[in-house]
């Protein structure tokens, strides 16, 4: 019976010794659950400010782009992309007038100032010499707004562009400036157009018949030729 209970001593203590072995395990893994909680914390702290931030970054971005669309929208308001061109216009700055009535026709096709731009873009081309353009434009103006006020001055410059041409295009001018006067009697094209009407024409050649009365009118006025007389030394000798 000693012998038992020296076994069942000897089992009591090997059993306390594991329980107590378990019991710092246990202790080490709390610790370990905790360093680890702790790790946890920490990381979702950073990643909470990386959030922040990267909220922030794109807020900042947002706005940005909304100024940058804003400041765009500003920049390609019809008023102000032809009142640019315009003002190029006015220091002979062709070229960039010319991109900047294109660009207003482009955007704004039937906008309130597109016959303007279409004549304002006929007199850009025509400053550059070129002509072909310039009759594009103003051809665009006719065939758009038949009842502008830009009517009587853009057949005036369409058919001056016309005859810029290296094709022959006189008839087709021609059409246009007399039908200006027609069309528009008191303008001021009128009065152009008639005039370079008659640099066009050819000169008037004379009729044969006045041209043969006027050389036999000059031949009877003329004085008649002096007889050759001889020297006076041979009439002496005679």
């Amino acid at each position: 019976m000693q012998k038992n209970q020296a076994e069942i001593n000897s089992k009591m203590d090997e059993l306390s010794r594991n329980l107590q072995s378990h019991s710092e395990n246990l202790k080490d893994f709390d610790q370990q659950l905790s360093r680890l909680s702790a790790k946890i914390d920490d990381l979702d702290t950073i990643i909470s400010q990386r959030m922040q931030a990267l909220g922030q970054t794109i807020e900042k971005q947002q706005k940005e782009e909304d100024a940058q669309r804003k400041a765009e929208s500003a920049a390609m308001l019809p008023s102000k992309i032809f009142s640019e061109s315009s003002a190029h216009l006015l220091k002979k700055n062709y070229e960039m007038a010319a991109q900047g009535f294109s660009l207003y026709l482009e955007k704004f096709p039937t906008g309130a100032l597109s016959e303007n731009a279409y004549y304002n873009l006929g007199e850009s081309y025509s400053g550059l010499g070129k002509w072909q353009e310039a009759a594009v434009a103003y051809a665009s103006l006719l065939e758009k707004y038949k009842t502008s006020p830009y009517v009587p001055a853009a057949r005036l410059k369409y058919a001056q562009s016309l005859l810029k041409l290296p094709e022959d295009h006189k008839a087709e001018a021609v059409s246009y400036l007399k039908s200006i006067p027609q069309d528009f009697p008191s303008s001021p094209q009128a009065v152009l157009a008639q005039n370079l009407l008659k640099a066009l024409q050819p000169p008037a050649k004379p009729a044969k018949g006045k041209a043969a009365s006027s050389e036999e009118k000059a031949r009877k006025s003329a004085p008649a030729p002096a007889s050759a007389e001889k020297p006076a030394a041979q009439k002496t000798n005679k």
